[in-house]
């Protein structure tokens, strides 16, 4: 289908898939999310503005939901809240003088198991396959095409269960970030580290909860790993040290969201 495009009005930008659990999708404050300036950035909203590029405001990802892809809670009411994407293009602009053009793909309490689907794999590729056509009919060029993935907590819980290994959690998301090599065109993946499971917002159990946060801490240290071994992928930043900026079992408040994105997008600029 040939969709009327709107001017964009740049002629280079960078394309990134944010993609992920909760923490990619956001739990901070919006009120207090950094500022990515007008031209700094931009989303391409998908699934419901797929024939233009709109400002980059919060939350990032609003009303990208499908059946496949949707950060709905339990009732059907939307979850997304603060993130990490404005400050990350913000600072990224500043760094190289491209802006990104985002597209949204999260959505909380997912496992490596869920975004190995076909479904939410070919949902993750026609996204960013959507944004890609669009840029090159409005005459954009592409410089890089990217993918930020920030997930893991899921995962922490099923290795503590015992219904997953670190070994089947790198399996998978090598799986995620070849698949999307292969299908999507991205050049590398930047990961976005996990950090603790906060057990002190509760301490109704302190034993169950360390040995939570020791799963926690190996699907952090697989992160590393994968960094360390693979050229896809690159390490970008971490939530691992922020215990102090949580405001419940797994997410953060807005600061954290904001430099964690800072300092990854100085890192993405600095890629060659």
């Amino acid at each position: 289908m040939n969709i009327p495009v709107h001017d964009t009005g740049i002629q280079t930008a960078d394309l990134v898939i944010f993609m992920g659990q909760s923490n990619m999708a956001g739990r901070g404050e919006c009120a207090d999310a950094s500022v990515c300036f007008p031209g700094h950035g931009f989303e391409y909203k998908a699934v419901t503005a797929p024939d233009r590029l709109c400002p980059v405001a919060e939350p990032f990802g609003k009303d990208q939901d499908t059946d496949a892809v949707n950060d709905f809670d339990n009732t059907g009411k939307p979850r997304r809240r603060g993130d990490m994407v404005p400050a990350l293009m913000e600072s990224y602009y500043s760094a190289c003088g491209v802006p990104i053009v985002g597209t949204a793909c999260s959505r909380g309490g997912t496992s490596t198991v869920y975004w190995t689907s076909p479904a939410v794999l070919s949902e993750s590729v026609s996204r960013l396959q959507a944004a890609k056509s669009f840029l090159k009919r409005t005459g954009c060029s592409i410089r890089h095409t990217y993918m930020v993935w920030c997930q893991g907590e899921t995962d922490g819980d099923l290795l503590y269960e015992g219904s997953e290994t670190v070994d089947e959690y790198k399996r998978n998301t090598i799986h995620i970030v070849e698949y999307m090599r292969d299908n999507a065109g991205i050049e590398c993946c930047f990961m976005i580290q996990t950090g603790h499971y906060n057990w002190k917002y509760t301490a109704s159990d302190p034993e169950e909860g360390c040995k939570r946060d020791t799963a926690y801490v190996l699907i952090a240290k697989a992160q590393t790993e994968l960094a360390d071994s693979r050229d896809a992928v690159i390490l970008a930043g971490s939530f691992l040290g922020r215990q102090g900026e949580m405001k419940d079992l797994y997410h953060y408040h807005q600061s954290a969201y904001n430099d964690v994105g800072k300092k990854a997008g100085i890192i993405m600029a600095e890629y060659k």
